[in-house]
């Protein structure tokens, strides 16, 4: 979501180009070519521009002061589980990779891009991490495919456990989270801790299209949680996230809360109950400064879904 392909094609040098870290004053400008480049809703932006922009940091090349190409750098905490311990790590998810239409093929975005993974090394990052619309258009600044989603059709499916509880944000304690959390860290590597925090944030997120945060509770702990996103009359499904390494819990809160959802939904995971009917996208991790990268070249063993 919100990638534009990295131009690798001329190379070509333009003297005026400068690149820097934008400050509030390039918002609108920022925000213009957002909207040009992607096709999210102005409710969407409105809420990624007043939660998310604001605390990231984004890189731009100016030709002159307009704004030509942009790259958005999110940080968030991972945590990574090595000879069972846990420690936490500092990724950067790298989202808003766009290029005015006139200045793309000439190599900008690639001088940008190179220009923030500089930046990422200077600055202690332990991961760098997209999902990308074409992958060869990284290959060449240095990621890798590691993980990738799946398609799953959930028409007319059941669940097979009827004594689930479903329920919301407020009415999970910070205990039953932080033990979400350390049975996620038994199932995976590497993955983004659900915190409250984090989750309050995918509420906002997903509210921003009228859907919310879902949790699912089994014997008053957490078996997952996922978020709805509406796009016209059906929600999507964001962010399904289980201990289970099952569907069922996703099936029965699509039954209990009666929300329409759409027939496919594609996930992040290993689910042994359900046969994934195509593959998705796939998420790149950057190599050159990542010792870890052939030791997390698994997906069941690695839960790093599009987070924003």
């Amino acid at each position: 979501m919100n990638e534009e392909r990295c131009d690798q094609m001329d190379c070509k040098t333009f003297d005026s180009i400068r690149i820097e870290t934008a400050g509030a004053e390039d918002m609108n400008e920022i925000r213009k070519l957002w909207k040009q480049s992607f096709d999210d809703q102005d409710a969407y932006m409105d809420y990624y521009f007043s939660n998310v922009a604001t605390r990231n940091h984004i890189f731009v090349a100016k030709t002159d002061s307009k704004i030509i190409s942009m790259v958005h750098l999110n940080s968030y905490t991972l945590a990574e589980t090595t000879a069972g311990a846990t420690t936490y790590k500092k990724g950067g998810y790298i989202v808003g990779v766009a290029t005015e239409p006139e200045f793309r093929r000439h190599g900008i975005m690639s001088i940008l891009m190179k220009h923030v993974l500089a930046y990422a090394a200077e600055n202690d990052y332990d991961y760098i991490y997209l999902m990308p619309e074409k992958e060869i258009y990284y290959k060449g600044l240095g990621f890798a495919p590691v993980v990738e989603s799946g398609f799953y059709n959930i028409t007319d499916l059941k669940p097979e456990k009827n004594d689930y509880e479903l329920c919301g944000l407020e009415d999970i304690t910070d205990e039953q989270l932080q033990s979400f959390s350390e049975k996620l860290a038994q199932r995976y590597d590497l993955f983004v801790p659900r915190t409250r925090a984090y989750l309050e944030d995918l509420g906002m997120e997903c509210q921003s299209l009228f859907g919310d945060v879902y949790i699912i509770k089994d014997e008053n702990e957490i078996a997952a949680v996922y978020g709805t996103m509406y796009d016209g009359d059906r929600a999507e499904i964001v962010q399904y996230c289980t201990v289970t390494g099952s569907l069922d819990p996703l099936l029965y809160g699509i039954c209990e809360s009666d929300i329409p959802v759409f027939s496919k939904v594609e996930l992040f995971g290993t689910y042994t109950d359900h046969k994934m009917i195509k593959k998705g996208r796939g998420i790149m991790f950057y190599e050159p400064y990542t010792e870890y990268t052939e030791l997390y070249r698994k997906s069941d063993r690695i839960f790093i879904n599009e987070v924003v």
